[in-house]
């Protein structure tokens, strides 16, 4: 299993316990069962949860698929705050009506309100929450209790808009981190490879200069 399915499955677990804990009711709003791979028209949203009509309410996406002739491809590695990663999770939102969308790698986690019909997405303007976690009941109970307070009105302090974009930063450089690595790695074996051939070479060489003379030898 890839760390991102490991991650999806927690994070449902969590979700899954923090709502029977509570009895599908935090600050008021009640909730309704998560929805692990639900269905939208373009694809299949990781997580959705719902309010308790069944309304959906957040979806919340792990990683980014691209849609191929032989179907959808799954990008692996992906940065939380990437504008790629952002717009799948908000044209899942959008397609099934949802008011909030998130993303999250397991490291950085992200929550947006979904803009309006002709609204343009905006980070400085949509985001709530936006913040280093681990995967804990926590950090997953924070994250609802500001999307009910959020949806029924109730005043709630967002993220910073500068530290928004301190995380920004941090999540881009950890996501280029694990693209590059292994290239370098790559590189330094190829490196290493041309080193050693080259100290070998005097080798060869000198093997290659005698042969003329070997062959001159006489046959006993």
């Amino acid at each position: 299993m890839s760390r991102e399915a490991k991650i999806e499955e927690e994070f449902y677990r969590l979700t899954k316990n923090i709502l029977e804990k509570q009895s599908y009711v935090i600050e008021g709003l009640k909730f309704g069962d998560p929805e692990p791979q639900y269905q939208v028209d373009s694809g299949v949203a990781d997580l959705m949860i719902p309010t308790h009509i069944l309304k959906p309410l957040l979806i919340t996406e792990f990683k980014r698929k691209i849609q191929t002739a032989g179907g959808l491809r799954v990008i692996r590695d992906t940065d939380p705050l990437g504008s790629k990663v952002i717009t799948q999770a908000l044209s899942y939102a959008v397609q099934c009506g949802a008011s909030f969308f998130a993303t999250t790698n397991g490291k950085i986690f992200a929550l947006f309100t979904t803009p309006e019909r002709g609204e343009p997405f905006r980070i400085d303007r949509h985001r709530l929450l936006v913040k280093e976690i681990e995967l804990t009941e926590t950090a997953v109970e924070e994250a609802l209790r500001v999307v009910a307070r959020w949806y029924q009105g109730i005043k709630v302090e967002r993220t910073a808009l500068d530290w928004t974009f301190i995380m920004r930063l941090r999540s881009f450089v950890e996501w280029l981190s694990v693209q590059i690595f292994p290239l370098v790695k790559e590189r330094l074996k190829k490196m290493k490879n041309i080193k050693s051939d080259t100290r070998s070479s005097p080798k060869k060489l000198e093997t290659r200069n005698l042969m003329p003379t070997l062959e001159k030898l006489p046959i006993s």
